[in-house]
């Protein structure tokens, strides 16, 4: 089935080498090792239970869940879905980053400038190159 089908209550079976298509509360699993580093930035997969957690436990430290985008490294298991699309942890993490403004940094502004005036520059040497030639004689779009 694919992603895009699955809503909220849906369970989902994941063994190793599958993405993870929606976040998920695991209800079963058999040594369940997760490549979490697209949300959490760690490197090496998290091993993965049943527990019971706090709503309150962090990302990382959940380890009764499954997230959207991450990928199964070892074993197999089975989680109920709990968020799709947006309100996933990874659509909140691009939420994010879309509200994210620039930041005009001292270089930045700089190498602005500098592109701003080295392309007039360019420009103006062409222009000089051109009418140079006109005025010796060359008609325009000759090769």
């Amino acid at each position: 089935m694919p992603s895009e089908d699955l809503v909220p209550g849906d369970l989902v079976l994941l063994e190793a080498g599958d993405k993870v298509p929606a976040d998920l509360r695991l209800v079963r699993l058999s040594t369940l090792r997760v490549d979490e580093s697209a949300l959490t930035g760690e490197s090496d997969p998290v091993s993965k239970d049943e527990v019971v957690l706090p709503q309150v436990t962090p990302v990382a430290d959940r380890r009764n869940m499954l997230y959207s985008g991450t990928l199964v490294t070892a074993g197999s298991g089975a989680g109920i879905v709990v968020a799709i699309g947006g309100e996933t942890e990874l659509g909140e993490i691009h939420r994010l980053m879309g509200d994210v403004q620039p930041v005009a940094t001292p270089l930045t502004l700089k190498l602005a400038r500098f592109s701003t005036t080295l392309t007039i520059a360019i420009l103006a040497l062409a222009a000089v190159a051109f009418l140079a030639g006109l005025a010796h004689g060359e008609r325009p779009g000759r090769c």
